[in-house]
């Protein structure tokens, strides 16, 4: 399996395992797949990210044509971090 090139201390990455286990329950499998996500987010998205919620920006909207539309973090996330 892939993993995302860490840089946080792995007590951190263990406690984000830790929150999914408890509050979602993935499979390892899974919950490792969501992790290396959270990570890859956090290394290339994470100024975006802040500064999108910072200035309130929605996650999703929707223009009047029915074209949906992310916000820059959401987008960052999908265009260097997805499947």
């Amino acid at each position: 399996a892939f993993r995302y090139a860490r840089t946080v201390p792995d007590v951190t990455l263990r406690r984000v395992e830790q929150c999914i286990d408890s509050s979602i329950g993935f499979t390892p499998s899974c919950r490792e797949c969501w992790v290396d996500n959270i990570e890859c987010t956090r290394q290339n998205c994470f100024y975006t990210c802040v500064k999108a919620y910072a200035l309130g920006e929605q996650a999703v909207h929707t223009d009047a044509d029915g074209t949906v539309h992310l916000n820059a973090c959401l987008s960052c996330d999908e265009r260097l971090c997805g499947p």
